[in-house]
């Protein structure tokens, strides 16, 4: 069909410069005249050498001609040169698969080839198969380097953070007690403590991580991710000013940086700057539309100030760039655009238009529990509570999903939706039988009595959850059934022991601040009340 229309084109001798370029493209598509493609995007490439498209045609060209490790970096220098090439990025994975079926069959005890294979593996998200494959391995001493660097990122990757530091550690250590120093040593340095750092970060142990990215920043000032990385823990921490001054300093070094206008929108909106918040949210869709957190800062600085049609339209506009991302990744989109329209959709109150979105994502990647559990959010939205049940029903038969978070949710939809309790506490202690030290649903049994007015029985629940786990909000619910008992001191007591723990909370957030303020209000009421019985 492509060899008819191209005949037709040329027949009209229009002679327009991109007559080459689809030529090329056809011949590349014909997997048996690879290399005439080739040599003609390379003599594109002599006259333009930085002709995006024929370099990405060069690199197609090698990888289906089986030149896996040249095809590799030509697409890895042409990610340096555009970051957020979606193509170019599920091309280095499809290059990666073949690459490590290659690595396998080599000798399976030759260092040089395990370690090319695992960063394979890495790069395709494939941390277990890593841990696996290196599990006994011999690492002489000139491969320690690269073993902590791979098994850091790698235990990074599978969310065991403790783990990564020490790795990471590992070889900071090594290079700390080294006295000569150098370029390489001081680099190694920069980019290893701005990773301890970020594993901190993940731990919510802000302040270790602040420490590493201080250390990093002290070798090399002008490190714009490690800026962002800095700017976004000042912001996490309530640090505002000094978060908006690094983020800055980082828009100085790179002014096309996504992330460091995200990190300073979300400042902006926490210092009230809202129509400066709404230009770096903007800005930041300019360099990178594919991404739905532009969006959803523009969509809650429009609903903060009623501009409601505005918000939609930005929405239609996410859609629009989300369903294209996913036509450009041709037979491999990515799973995250699925889901990013089918939350744009929900945010339109289009619910149809969401579960058709995550049940295209079910059919092509699997279910995992979040899935499903979004697209039982959207029928409870709906109304439509038995149909949300239903997909939690279906959880059952997936394998890997545990049936607590079944149960536990479930549970949720009787007592939050439904207002069965008697149901709720039914599916609760379903899950608490499979998982008996699972805190918050002894919480959720009480504030189902508590619905019920029996208060008494919902106290017992509470003092049981607090077994596990000290925490502010079952006071608070505690308090509400004291005060329901009209046992006003005992009321006072919890109440002040929510206040203590709210009070003692590192970084707190908004949401910190209004439960506070509600307890501080519960509780100046039962104080009234103890003083008014005591002049009584």
């Amino acid at each position: 069909m492509m060899r008819k229309d191209l005949k037709k084109l040329f027949a009209l001798h229009i002679n327009h410069p991109y007559q080459e370029t689809l030529k090329m493209r056809f011949l590349s598509d014909e997997k048996d005249r690879l290399e005439e493609a080739e040599k003609l995007y390379k003599e594109v490439l002599e006259i333009n050498p930085d002709d995006y498209n024929s370099s990405i045609g060069v690199a197609d060209c090698c990888l289906y001609m089986d030149k896996l490790e040249e095809a590799k970096e030509l697409y890895i220098a042409l990610i340096r040169r555009n970051a957020y090439d979606n193509y170019v990025r599920n091309q280095i994975m499809n290059v990666n698969e073949k690459l490590i079926e290659y690595y396998k069959q080599e000798d399976k005890h030759d260092t040089i080839s395990i370690f090319k294979r695992a960063w394979c593996l890495f790069e395709n998200f494939r941390y277990q198969e890593i841990i696996d494959l290196t599990e006994g391995m011999t690492v002489e001493e000139e491969n320690e380097n690269q073993y902590c660097e791979l098994l850091g990122k790698t235990y990074a990757g599978l969310k065991q953070y403790e783990k990564s530091i020490e790795y990471f550690k590992q070889w900071s250590d090594k290079l700390e007690k080294e006295t000569d120093e150098n370029e390489d040593r001081d680099y190694n340095l920069n980019y290893l403590y701005s990773e301890i750092g970020n594993q901190y970060k993940k731990l919510e142990r802000y302040d270790e991580a602040l420490e590493y990215y201080d250390k990093a920043l002290a070798i090399n000032e002008d490190d714009v991710d490690v800026l962002n990385s800095k700017g976004n823990v000042l912001l996490l921490t309530g640090r505002y000013e000094e978060s908006l001054n690094i983020l800055e300093r980082g828009l100085e070094i790179d002014g096309n940086f996504y992330s460091l206008y995200i990190n300073k929108c979300k400042v902006l909106l926490e210092l009230g700057y809202d129509g400066d918040a709404l230009d770096d949210a903007i800005r930041a869709q300019n360099i990178y539309p594919y991404n739905p957190e532009c969006y959803l800062l523009q969509m809650k600085l429009y609903n903060r100030h009623g501009e409601s049609d505005n918000a939609l339209q930005v929405y239609e506009t996410a859609v629009k760039y989300f369903k294209k991302a996913i036509d450009n990744m041709g037979n491999e989109p990515y799973k995250v655009f699925f889901n990013n329209i089918a939350r744009c959709y929900r945010r339109l109150k289009k619910y149809e238009e969401a579960i058709k979105y995550y049940d295209k994502e079910l059919e092509i990647f699997g279910g995992d529990f979040d899935l499903y559990d979004k697209k039982a959010g959207v029928y409870v939205l709906m109304d439509k509570y038995q149909d949300a049940i239903d997909i939690y029903l279906e959880c059952l038969d997936v394998e890997g999903i545990d049936p607590v978070d079944v149960y536990d949710n479930i549970g949720d939809i009787y007592k939050d939706d439904i207002k069965d309790y008697n149901e709720a506490i039914k599916w609760y202690k379903m899950a608490i039988k499979l998982e008996p030290e699972h805190r918050y649903e002894y919480r959720k049994i009480g504030i189902a009595y508590y619905k019920k007015k029996k208060y008494k029985t919902a106290i017992k629940f509470y003092k049981k959850q607090l077994e596990f786990d000290e925490h502010a909000y079952t006071y608070v619910k505690m308090g509400e059934a004291y005060k329901e008992l009209h046992n006003a001191v005992k009321a006072k007591e919890n109440y002040q022991k929510a206040l203590d723990l709210y009070k003692n909370i590192k970084y707190p957030d908004a949401s910190h601040y209004t439960e506070m303020a509600k307890c501080s209000k519960e509780l100046l009421i039962v104080l009234c009340l103890i003083l008014q019985r005591m002049e009584q």
